[in-house]
């Protein structure tokens, strides 16, 4: 048995993290050598969270600095424009607060401090984990959505606007040094938008389960994962529960880790999906889960039965499929609980039009091998596009 985890070196979950980052920070980097400069980078509506890290790390010395603002996802422009930012600082130390969008930013400008030239040149690249041959700066990812789980994954999705496509960039060094989970943090999040953050974690954590490049460690965090989303994303949507908000956090940075073993066809197309039509992420997700888990159910139908289990099926002494069915069935009942989108017609898709540029982008972004249990045919991206324009 083969595997590699890669894992952030330390991550913290409790309530009130982000007013402690300061302390936490000098503990974590007791003895080492570091630039004492801090840039920060988050969106323009997350300005209370920072004046609050900003305090804790001035109160311990710190120097900060906080970059332009990241409201949308990130382009290429993005990651140049504010890692110069950051090198003219002369940043030692990146903090991204914010969403998925704002952490693989964060990680992205990090690692580009350590490293010349555009990051466009090292997006798609074929290498994946020898292309960057220089370590970033110390970097610390706070998520203040669940959903992503970037702050434990070695990846950044970066828009390549030119070509259509929201590509992959893929390193161990991406990898957050300190990831802090702070379950306050959501407590003021639009519950439109934990519903759809959070069905891209459960996306993050069903996809990895049943991949092909999956392994015993992966489906561990995957398992825990889906659990602890679906048992709590409800709860938190229909009422502001810390307890609730923690467990989702802890429910999406697992699956963040069990992205080690990659993600299927929902995000392979959603991406696409994203880049041609500019939804939301979390949006595609919530469409596009059942209808992955429909599509690859021949391909992978005992996987899908325990995923099922997770999601609160019984599944005692029933045969495999008609437990998968059910579980793909709860996760429907869920995304309507949560008041998901739940076709593309929903979210302003009125034809098939431009299908085929999705098509396009899926083959720019997905290269094979691929750990999808069905292999991703043009056919059967049609077949999910057509599903999921409703």
């Amino acid at each position: 048995m083969n595997y590699e985890i890669l894992i952030p070196e330390r991550t913290i979950c409790r309530p009130g993290a982000l007013r402690e980052i300061g302390t936490i920070m000098t503990q974590d980097r007791a003895g080492q050598l570091f630039s004492e400069k801090v840039f920060i980078v988050t969106s323009s509506f997350l300005t209370a969270y920072v004046d609050s890290a900003v305090a804790s790390l001035e109160a311990e010395g710190y120097i900060t600095k906080v970059g332009s603002y990241v409201d949308v996802e990130p382009e290429v422009a993005t990651i140049d424009d504010l890692t110069a930012e950051a090198r003219e600082f002369g940043a030692g130390i990146v903090v991204g607060s914010g969403g998925g969008s704002v952490l693989d930013t964060s990680k992205a400008v990090a690692l580009m401090l350590g490293n010349e030239g555009s990051v466009r040149k090292f997006l798609m690249d074929e290498r994946a984990f020898g292309m960057f041959e220089k370590r970033g700066v110390y970097s610390v990812c706070v998520p203040t959505t669940a959903g992503t789980g970037s702050e434990a994954s070695p990846c950044s999705v970066i828009k390549n606007l030119e070509a259509k496509v929201k590509p992959n960039m893929l390193h161990q060094f991406l990898l957050a040094d300190l990831a802090l989970l702070d379950p306050e943090l959501l407590l003021s999040l639009p519950k439109p938008l934990v519903a759809s953050t959070g069905f891209d974690a459960l996306t993050h954590a069903v996809e990895s389960y049943v991949s092909l490049w999956s392994n015993p460690i992966t489906r561990m965090y995957s398992m825990m994962a889906i659990k602890l989303v679906s048992g709590n994303l409800e709860k938190f949507v229909t009422a502001d529960d810390l307890a609730a908000a923690g467990a989702l956090l802890a429910g999406s940075n697992l699956a963040g880790t069990a992205m080690n073993a990659a993600t299927g066809m929902a995000h392979g197309i959603g991406q696409a999906v994203g880049a041609v039509y500019g939804i939301a992420h979390g949006d595609a997700m919530a469409i596009l889960l059942p209808i992955s888990m429909e599509l690859n159910l021949d391909h992978a139908e005992k996987a899908y039965a325990e995923v099922a289990t997770a999601l609160g099926v019984e599944a005692a002494g029933r045969p495999d499929r008609e437990v998968a069915l059910e579980g793909i069935a709860e996760v429907r009942r869920l995304a309507a609980a949560v008041g998901v989108k739940q076709s593309l017609r929903q979210l302003g898709v009125t034809s098939k039009e431009r299908f085929p540029e999705v098509l396009q982008s899926v083959h720019d972004t997905i290269k094979e091998p691929y750990c999808n249990p069905r292999p991703l045919s043009d056919d059967l991206v049609m077949a999910a596009l057509e599903k999921a324009l409703g």
